[in-house]
């Protein structure tokens, strides 16, 4: 999944509209339509999106085994 798909699936989830999370990180709700519109978001802004929504970013190995629910994985599959 790319990291915008990420970041639209946690916003649906939580129930999340553009215009509350922009007003959580001092932007309009424009501003962040067109972030996750974006091919590429900087690591910088992806994080701040998912802190406002109490999220994080974690680097760490490949891992074959199973992930804990919740979990989401950046790749480029799909592209």
């Amino acid at each position: 999944m790319k990291a915008t798909e990420i970041l639209a699936k946690i916003m649906e989830t939580q129930g999340i509209t553009n215009a509350q999370l922009g007003k959580k990180i001092g932007c309009s709700g424009d501003i962040v339509y067109q972030r996750k519109k974006q091919e590429n978001i900087s690591v910088k802004v992806l994080n701040q999106m998912l802190c406002a929504m109490d999220y994080e970013i974690v680097i760490q190995p490949t891992s074959s085994g199973r992930r804990a629910e919740g979990v989401f994985v950046v790749d480029n599959r799909g592209e």
